[in-house]
């Protein structure tokens, strides 16, 4: 894992993550993530990651427009608009409706319960429906609970408007919501270690497998392995310890 702080950003942590280029994450609320903090370079790190993530959007006043950004960066990384604050993301956005992209691009927005701009955030993944490529939104209980009260749709209306995937995770099951449905109930773990993570773990895990073009259900399969791992062990998974 390579570790590039943001300048400016002001956040405890803010890191591209390696993966073939890397995941931008952000985590705190108090910062100020704007778009005219982005550079090239990580710019490049984007575009170039086979997994193109949207994460930990409810923990930074400026999460959607920095996402949008990134987003339009990947018809145009010379673009200036994407550096620019007083371009909406609505109109980032629509500079590239219909765009193409390879990878994935995967949506973990954090705990969006009490998010002060969750409606804007439901419009923004509205509009990712314009965007031609293998997508997936994973959330938990809490988030997929907010996210339902401000559609006012069921899981299954909301990824049918969203036109985005949902894999739902709690400690005790997993579901996926798309154009198939998919039902797990997670391993009954007597004993364990700790919790925190394992979030980030099955997530990481169904990516994992999604990369090597495994079918959902066994990716979905893997992540609850993984996590279990974690969970029981205090430790998180190294492949070999995995049966995948």
């Amino acid at each position: 894992m390579v570790i590039y702080p943001i300048q400016g950003a002001e956040v405890n942590y803010t890191a591209i993550l390696n993966l073939k280029g890397g995941e931008v994450q952000f985590n705190n609320i108090r910062g100020v993530l704007s778009p005219d903090l982005l550079t090239q370079d990580i710019l490049s790190f984007y575009n170039d990651s086979a997994v193109k993530p949207i994460s930990n959007l409810a923990l930074n006043d400026a999460s959607i427009e920095w996402a949008s950004s990134l987003l339009l960066s990947i018809d145009d990384i010379s673009n200036p608009d994407i550096f620019d604050i007083n371009i909406s993301w609505e109109q980032k956005l629509q500079q590239v409706e219909g765009l193409n992209y390879e990878g994935i691009l995967f949506i973990d927005p954090s705990d969006i319960t009490n998010y002060v701009r969750i409606n804007e955030f439901f419009s923004f993944l509205k509009y990712l429906k314009h965007f031609q490529g293998e997508k997936y939104l994973s959330l938990n209980e809490n988030e997929l609970s907010a996210l339902c009260d401000v559609s006012k749709k069921t899981p299954s209306e909301l990824t049918n408007i969203l036109q985005i995937p949902i894999i739902y995770h709690t400690s005790s099951e997993v579901v996926y919501y798309g154009s198939q449905f998919y039902k797990f109930k997670t391993k009954n773990i007597q004993s364990y270690k700790t919790f925190v993570g394992a979030g980030d773990v099955f997530n990481a895990a169904v990516v994992y497998m999604l990369l090597r073009k495994q079918k959902i259900d066994i990716s979905l399969n893997f992540g609850i392995k993984c996590a279990s791992y974690l969970i029981e062990t205090g430790y998180y998974p190294e492949l070999s310890k995995i049966d995948s």
